[in-house]
Protein backbone atom coordinates (compact mmCIF):
# COMPACT_ATOMS: atom_id res chain seq x y z
CA UNK A 1 0.00 0.00 0.00
CA UNK A 2 2.90 2.45 0.65
CA UNK A 3 4.37 1.77 -2.36
CA UNK A 4 0.98 2.94 -4.15
CA UNK A 5 0.60 5.73 -1.92
CA UNK A 6 4.18 7.21 -2.94
CA UNK A 7 3.72 6.44 -7.00
CA UNK A 8 0.39 8.32 -6.51
CA UNK A 9 2.33 11.25 -4.63
CA UNK A 10 5.05 11.41 -7.30
CA UNK A 11 2.45 11.51 -9.97
CA UNK A 12 0.87 14.41 -8.66
CA UNK A 13 4.25 16.06 -8.05
CA UNK A 14 4.54 15.65 -11.77
CA UNK A 15 1.46 16.68 -13.38
CA UNK A 16 1.24 20.14 -10.32
CA UNK A 17 5.12 20.46 -11.76
CA UNK A 18 3.86 20.30 -15.78
CA UNK A 19 0.94 23.31 -14.60
CA UNK A 20 3.56 25.24 -12.94
CA UNK A 21 6.31 25.62 -14.87
CA UNK A 22 5.05 27.27 -18.44
CA UNK A 23 3.58 30.05 -15.67
CA UNK A 24 6.95 30.45 -14.07
CA UNK A 25 8.76 30.72 -17.60
CA UNK A 26 6.21 33.24 -18.66
CA UNK A 27 6.55 35.30 -15.39
CA UNK A 28 10.53 35.27 -15.93
CA UNK A 29 11.15 33.57 -12.69
CA UNK A 30 13.26 30.94 -14.18
CA UNK A 31 16.37 31.32 -16.21
CA UNK A 32 16.26 34.70 -16.63
CA UNK A 33 18.70 37.08 -14.97
CA UNK A 34 18.85 40.88 -15.12
CA UNK A 35 19.90 42.59 -18.48
CA UNK A 36 21.82 45.92 -18.85
CA UNK A 37 22.74 47.76 -21.48
CA UNK A 38 25.93 49.78 -21.90
CA UNK A 39 25.68 52.92 -24.19
CA UNK A 40 27.50 55.46 -25.71
CA UNK A 41 25.68 57.80 -22.71
CA UNK A 42 27.58 55.25 -20.97
CA UNK A 43 30.86 56.22 -21.95
CA UNK A 44 31.77 53.40 -24.22
CA UNK A 45 33.30 54.57 -27.53
CA UNK A 46 31.34 53.08 -30.20
CA UNK A 47 28.22 50.86 -30.51
CA UNK A 48 29.62 47.77 -31.98
CA UNK A 49 31.70 45.83 -30.54
CA UNK A 50 33.65 43.51 -31.84
CA UNK A 51 35.57 41.41 -28.66
CA UNK A 52 35.51 41.81 -25.15
CA UNK A 53 38.53 40.34 -22.46
CA UNK A 54 38.15 40.10 -18.72
CA UNK A 55 41.34 40.97 -17.26
CA UNK A 56 42.86 39.41 -14.21
CA UNK A 57 41.87 42.12 -12.06
CA UNK A 58 38.01 41.79 -13.13
CA UNK A 59 38.23 45.08 -15.54
CA UNK A 60 35.89 44.37 -18.95
CA UNK A 61 37.56 45.63 -21.91
CA UNK A 62 35.66 46.23 -25.07
CA UNK A 63 37.21 46.43 -28.48
CA UNK A 64 34.79 48.50 -30.61
CA UNK A 65 35.21 50.25 -33.79
CA UNK A 66 36.01 53.43 -32.24
CA UNK A 67 38.86 51.91 -29.55
CA UNK A 68 39.41 50.57 -26.51
CA UNK A 69 37.32 50.88 -23.46
CA UNK A 70 37.51 49.94 -20.12
CA UNK A 71 34.58 48.87 -17.51
CA UNK A 72 34.95 48.85 -13.99
CA UNK A 73 31.35 47.30 -13.27
CA UNK A 74 29.93 50.97 -12.92
CA UNK A 75 32.07 53.30 -15.13
CA UNK A 76 33.28 53.10 -18.97
CA UNK A 77 36.80 54.74 -19.70
CA UNK A 78 38.03 55.00 -23.07
CA UNK A 79 41.62 54.51 -24.50
CA UNK A 80 42.35 56.19 -28.26
CA UNK A 81 45.13 54.38 -30.24
CA UNK A 82 48.30 56.73 -30.99
CA UNK A 83 48.06 56.89 -34.88
CA UNK A 84 49.62 58.76 -37.76
CA UNK A 85 46.37 59.88 -38.93
CA UNK A 86 42.89 61.09 -38.27
CA UNK A 87 41.57 58.83 -41.08
CA UNK A 88 42.90 55.49 -39.97
CA UNK A 89 40.46 53.12 -38.77
CA UNK A 90 40.61 52.63 -34.90
CA UNK A 91 38.55 49.03 -35.20
CA UNK A 92 39.54 47.03 -32.41
CA UNK A 93 39.67 43.35 -33.30
CA UNK A 94 42.35 41.32 -30.15
CA UNK A 95 42.58 42.20 -26.48
CA UNK A 96 45.00 40.36 -23.96
CA UNK A 97 46.62 40.98 -20.57
CA UNK A 98 50.81 40.55 -20.83
CA UNK A 99 53.18 38.95 -18.43
CA UNK A 100 54.76 42.37 -18.04
CA UNK A 101 51.02 43.82 -16.69
CA UNK A 102 50.57 45.75 -20.02
CA UNK A 103 46.81 45.51 -21.86
CA UNK A 104 47.64 44.69 -25.42
CA UNK A 105 45.16 45.82 -28.34
CA UNK A 106 45.49 44.61 -31.89
CA UNK A 107 43.66 46.76 -34.39
CA UNK A 108 43.34 47.12 -38.37
CA UNK A 109 46.55 48.75 -38.23
CA UNK A 110 48.62 47.14 -35.85
CA UNK A 111 49.67 46.06 -32.59
CA UNK A 112 49.31 48.28 -29.59
CA UNK A 113 50.24 48.84 -25.81
CA UNK A 114 48.77 50.35 -23.20
CA UNK A 115 51.42 52.00 -21.25
CA UNK A 116 51.45 52.77 -17.35
CA UNK A 117 49.39 55.87 -16.74
CA UNK A 118 48.57 56.95 -20.01
CA UNK A 119 45.15 57.49 -21.27
CA UNK A 120 46.05 56.32 -25.32
CA UNK A 121 47.62 53.01 -26.61
CA UNK A 122 51.19 53.25 -28.17
CA UNK A 123 51.70 51.52 -31.44
CA UNK A 124 54.01 48.62 -31.47
CA UNK A 125 56.61 47.72 -33.91
CA UNK A 126 54.85 49.50 -37.12
CA UNK A 127 57.60 48.99 -39.33
CA UNK A 128 56.63 45.34 -38.41
CA UNK A 129 53.41 45.19 -37.90
CA UNK A 130 51.54 47.13 -40.49
CA UNK A 131 48.57 45.28 -41.38
CA UNK A 132 45.36 43.47 -39.19
CA UNK A 133 46.24 42.36 -35.86
CA UNK A 134 43.19 39.52 -35.53
CA UNK A 135 44.20 37.43 -32.40
CA UNK A 136 46.72 37.84 -29.63
CA UNK A 137 47.70 35.25 -27.06
CA UNK A 138 50.37 35.41 -24.36
CA UNK A 139 52.26 32.38 -23.32
CA UNK A 140 52.99 33.23 -19.69
CA UNK A 141 56.64 33.70 -20.30
CA UNK A 142 57.47 36.83 -21.52
CA UNK A 143 55.94 36.50 -24.90
CA UNK A 144 53.09 37.10 -27.13
CA UNK A 145 51.94 35.70 -30.33
CA UNK A 146 50.30 37.54 -32.79
CA UNK A 147 48.44 36.71 -35.58
CA UNK A 148 48.12 38.58 -38.17
CA UNK A 149 47.26 39.52 -42.46
CA UNK A 150 50.26 38.62 -43.20
CA UNK A 151 51.62 35.89 -40.70
CA UNK A 152 52.36 35.19 -37.16
CA UNK A 153 54.71 36.95 -35.04
CA UNK A 154 56.47 36.21 -31.47
CA UNK A 155 56.95 39.40 -29.40
CA UNK A 156 59.52 38.99 -26.51
CA UNK A 157 57.93 41.45 -24.10
CA UNK A 158 60.51 43.64 -21.63
CA UNK A 159 59.19 43.50 -17.97
CA UNK A 160 57.78 46.98 -17.47
CA UNK A 161 55.02 48.91 -14.64
CA UNK A 162 51.88 47.51 -14.46
CA UNK A 163 49.13 50.36 -15.84
CA UNK A 164 47.04 49.16 -12.40
CA UNK A 165 50.42 50.78 -10.34
CA UNK A 166 49.00 54.38 -11.28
Amino acid sequence: MQKHNRAIIKILCVIIAAFMYPGLIASGALGRGELRSLTAKDGLSDLLVNVIYKDSTGYVWFGTESGLDRFDGNRIKSFKLDSDSRNVSRRINAITSGSNGSIFVGSNIGLFELLSGSSSLVRIHKDKLNGAVSSLVDDGKGKLYIGTNTGLYIYIMRERKSWRSS
